[in-house]
């Protein structure tokens, strides 16, 4: 069964394969599993029993947070341990392909993205005169021509003091006091 592969998995494999902090992560991820799908015989165990065990995944309440559902980021995250240990069973011959390979599909929900209105954009502007020239210019620039961080921290002309500097490509804290939440990039209409 799989439950019996995860307990030789947990116990002989995983502990070698990760460091202890990720170890704890993975075998939390693949236990809350096991009362679900632990029973199946792994040779029966299949991609389409997996993608409906993701679905209903979806629709689990959280541990932490019992008023919401399980975020994406939790059932893609269950996913990669449970093919990474079926990756593990097929490598010792317990199994001849590993049936999560093609089981997963992202729920299909996007995040609506808020474009700063050119009032907001004034407000972020001026924000950014009181701070060092460097920043000023810095996000002025990717906030006028639409230019991610890594290409304009990139910029510089050679010979030249660089002026922009990859240590300014973190979320800036100006920007966040000028928006006070991260949801509305990008700060430029495309």
């Amino acid at each position: 069964t799989l439950y019996g592969y995860y307990q030789i998995w947990s116990k002989e494999i995983a502990p070698k394969k990760f460091e202890r902090s990720s170890l704890l992560r993975v075998t939390s991820y693949i236990e809350r599993l096991m009362p679900l799908i632990g029973k199946v015989k792994l040779k029966n165990l299949k991609a389409a029993a997996l993608q409906e065990l993701y679905d209903e995944l979806r629709k689990t309440k959280s541990q932490k947070h019992p008023d919401r559902c399980l975020q994406e980021q939790t059932v893609r995250g269950i996913h990669h341990d449970l093919s990474s240990m079926l990756t593990d069973a097929v490598k010792k011959g317990y199994l001849k392909s590993n049936p999560a390979f093609g089981a997963y599909k992202p729920k299909g929900m996007k995040k609506e993205v808020t474009i700063a209105d050119e009032t907001m954009i004034q407000k972020i502007f001026t924000i950014l005169e009181q701070e060092p020239l460097k920043y000023e210019l810095y996000y002025k620039l990717l906030i006028t021509t639409g230019m991610r961080r890594a290409e304009a921290a990139a910029l510089h002309s050679p010979g030249s003091p660089k002026i922009i500097t990859g240590s300014t490509a973190v979320t800036p804290r100006i920007i966040h006091a000028a928006i006070r939440q991260p949801s509305f990039f990008p700060l430029y209409a495309p």
